[in-house]
């Protein structure tokens, strides 16, 4: 997807019709490159979505996911808009061992993996292009679900509910919920990945309890920035320059009687994806070659073409350097090009 905010919706999810498996709703979210090895796994939850993730030649993208004891896995591929990019997907246990592969077994050349699971773990999963042929289509979606969807036990910091997308927004409630650390009112956690420094605006609002919100930068521990006033009963914290990491959010009341509905907001104030600079093009052993200076914090580079140069310009291809040669050669139609720098927290 072009370099654009990440946005975070919902959407109704299905499961077999008249099958008796209640309805849930779960996250469309994008993929966060580089996710391109075992450590880098984007975190997603059981139930979500990632629309329109991008395979170039050669690469990997990894996902994790925690997936709820007694029950079925359900792991498939699918097309993102009229591409049809082959693949191949790949499960792990999260310590690296393969429990099943799979290549052709979705719609088309897409992939589809069911596994019963008998015990609440993690899981990783790979997805890689099933052909190594340049030019061909090179995107897709994602889908990872459960029969039934995971329970909110996320007043354990190592329960935390996973932030998959931003900017985030969520709706909860502290009530029964258990008191971990912090004041004496019930506490849950979320956690999520800063991929880049910037300021991240955290807001809590509740008409029911005096709520306050804080940052950990790691679990149980490590006290970062706070707030206890802002919005309504609850708090808004803007914390200035936050470093790349994974960090954990604290929603809790004041006092051990503060406890009841809320709302969440996440909204990171992410620095704009630099533009590629001093686009230059010149034949290579009988083919157009681009290049480009490398622009700062830069993941990948999509290269759009288009036979006018007043555009459209359509995706074309892919590249991990500031370097490419379109594989097509000259064509005797004219050719125009761009590229568009994608970072790690833009799409």
């Amino acid at each position: 997807m072009p370099a654009c905010a990440r946005h975070f919706f919902l959407l109704l999810f299905l499961c077999g019709a008249g099958s008796g498996v209640p309805q849930f709703a779960f996250a469309a979210t994008t993929e966060i490159e580089p996710n391109n090895d075992f450590s880098h796994s984007n975190l997603i939850l059981c139930g979500d979505t990632v629309l329109c993730a991008n395979l170039s030649l050669g690469d990997f993208d990894y996902f994790r996911f925690l997936v709820p004891g007694g029950d079925s896995l359900y792991c498939r591929t699918f097309a993102c808009g009229n591409d049809r990019t082959d693949t191949y997907i790949v499960l792990f246990t999260d310590d690296n061992q393969i429990i099943v592969v799979d290549n052709d077994s979705g719609p088309l050349t897409y992939s589809t993996i069911g596994v019963w699971v008998p015990q609440t773990a993690y899981f990783r999963l790979r997805v890689m292009r099933g052909d190594q042929v340049a030019g061909a289509d090179s995107t897709y979606s994602l889908s990872v679900s459960s029969r039934t969807p995971l329970s909110e036990a996320f007043d354990f910091c190592e329960t935390a509910r996973v932030i998959t997308s931003m900017p985030y927004f969520d709706e909860g409630d502290t009530f029964g919920k258990a008191d971990n650390i912090g004041t004496h009112a019930p506490d849950v956690f979320y956690l999520f990945h800063q991929p880049v420094q910037s300021d991240v605006l955290l807001e809590v609002c509740s008409e029911s309890f005096n709520a306050r919100v804080q940052i950990l930068n790691y679990c149980m521990g490590g006290y970062g920035d706070d707030a206890s006033e802002g919005c309504l009963n609850g708090a808004t914290l803007i914390t200035y320059g936050l470093a790349p990491g994974d960090y954990y959010i604290l929603v809790e009341g004041i006092t051990a009687l503060d406890f009841g509905e809320y709302t969440l907001e996440v909204a990171p104030y992410y620095p704009e994806c630099p533009d590629p600079r001093f686009l230059v093009l010149f034949p290579v052993g009988g083919q157009p070659a681009l290049d480009w200076m490398d622009a700062e914090g830069a993941a990948y580079y999509l290269i759009l073409q288009s036979p006018s140069p007043d555009g459209p310009f359509e995706h074309y291809d892919v590249s991990p350097i500031s370097f490419y040669i379109d594989p097509a050669g000259f064509s005797a139609e004219q050719r125009f090009y761009r590229v568009v720098t994608v970072c790690p927290w833009s799409r």
